[in-house]
């Protein structure tokens, strides 16, 4: 039986573990940001219409608690880049606060901009470390952008703050996505060690010791997450993915569905990478 690549299945893990923290996020950006939104700013125009229409003041006057109010007005009317244009210049009235920076990042984080999400975040950081859950969020979001080493980074920095399960599968997903199976599955271990109903850290066990090639403890551990109360058709078919590429195409097929083989896990795995299998595959 043909193995998959170590490309492919870095493909498939650099999804896998995410959307513990990250919901469906739109198709990854890779040039410029779009018009209004570029470089994480609006035209000053835009702005101040922006103000004027919810009071007559001067931007000139205009505070930082009042931007982020009409941000925040913007953002509820869906105006996207007036919201981005009211928050970057929050953030340069007061740029040692965090809250206009964590905006701008989900604004981008959700228009698939994710290098201008990425430098808001990599901004958060450097006012203040002290918060895992900005850490990981910004780990996430340089998983996605296929930098497993920055987002270790990240993990570690969060990790001297706080364990949670979620944190060491996403270590876990970063080691996956270098190619690095055996500290993968060591991390997905402590984090199923600290709750062992962790779905999503069983799942990508499973699927991890699968691609190394040991299958029977992959059939294993997909079984046990297949059982969970709250696994889906996903679940399954990660399952039956295991049974394909041991080579046990009818129980591939039995879990799978009818014509379930190899390449149709092979397909799994490609969809994976494609920001609905890091929400369908990791729902605890």
């Amino acid at each position: 039986m043909r193995t998959f690549s170590s490309r492919l299945a870095a493909q498939g893990f650099a999804s896998v573990g995410l959307a513990v923290l990250l919901a469906a996020c739109g198709p990854a950006g890779t040039g410029n940001a779009p018009s209004g939104l570029s470089g994480g700013r609006v035209s000053d125009g835009l702005a101040v219409q922006q103000e004027q229409e919810a009071e007559e003041v001067s931007p000139s006057v205009a505070s930082y608690e009042r931007l982020m109010r009409f941000a925040a007005t913007a953002e509820r009317k869906g105006n996207l880049p007036v919201t981005a244009g009211l928050y970057q210049r929050a953030h340069n009235v007061a740029p040692d606060r965090q809250e206009p920076l964590i905006k701008l990042a989900e604004i981008y984080k959700g228009i698939g901009y994710y290098a201008q999400a990425a430098e808001a975040y990599r901004r958060v950081v450097a006012i203040d470390a002290s918060d895992s859950a900005l850490l990981v969020d910004y780990g996430m979001l340089l998983l996605l952008m296929d930098q497993p080493k920055e987002a270790r980074i990240q993990f570690n920095r969060a990790l001297e703050l706080e364990e949670t399960p979620t944190l060491y599968n996403g270590i876990a997903v970063a080691y996956d996505v270098g190619g690095d199976h055996s500290t993968a599955q060591a991390y997905y271990r402590v984090a199923l060690e600290l709750e062992p109903a962790n779905l999503a850290a069983r799942s990508n066990l499973g699927l991890s010791l699968a691609l190394s090639g040991d299958h029977l403890q992959s059939i294993k551990v997909l079984k046990s997450a297949v059982a969970h109360p709250y696994a889906t058709q996903e679940q399954r078919r990660m399952l039956a993915a295991a049974y394909a590429l041991a080579g046990d195409l009818p129980a591939a097929a039995e879990v799978g569905g009818p014509g379930f083989d190899e390449a149709a896990a092979r397909e799994i795995l490609e969809r994976y990478s494609s920001d609905l299998g890091y929400e369908a595959a990791n729902k605890n």
